[in-house]
């Protein structure tokens, strides 16, 4: 995967800003699925996306996906991101019993 700089192990929230060519990212991490501070990312600016991305042990994007919170960017606007599309993950509906998330799963996208 591609190297994503001095960010620990876990998710991280993002947001893609308008006009701009980097994802702001948030330096705490979380497990997947339950990265926040999306709104302090976004400062009250237009963004285009927005998510959270897990980081590996070598620092690479493991997987991302378009959770956070009060916005949810379509699915098929995550090419805006920059992000790798082999490892955007969706949440969708339904999901075996006992999921982490009832009613609902991630399934790899890519």
């Amino acid at each position: 995967g591609e190297p994503v700089g001095q960010l620990s192990v876990g998710s991280h929230a993002f947001v893609k800003a308008l006009g701009e060519p980097f994802l702001r990212v948030s330096p705490v991490s979380f497990p997947f699925g339950g990265a926040g501070g999306h709104p302090m990312l976004a400062s009250e600016e237009a963004v285009l996306y927005a998510g959270e991305l897990e980081v590996g042990e070598q620092g690479e994007v493991v997987r991302w996906n378009n959770c956070s919170g009060t916005y949810k960017a379509a699915d098929a606007m995550c090419f805006q991101t920059g992000l790798p599309l082999d490892k955007f993950w969706a949440l969708v509906p339904g999901g075996p019993p006992g999921a982490a998330e009832p009613g609902r799963h991630w399934v790899s996208a890519g």
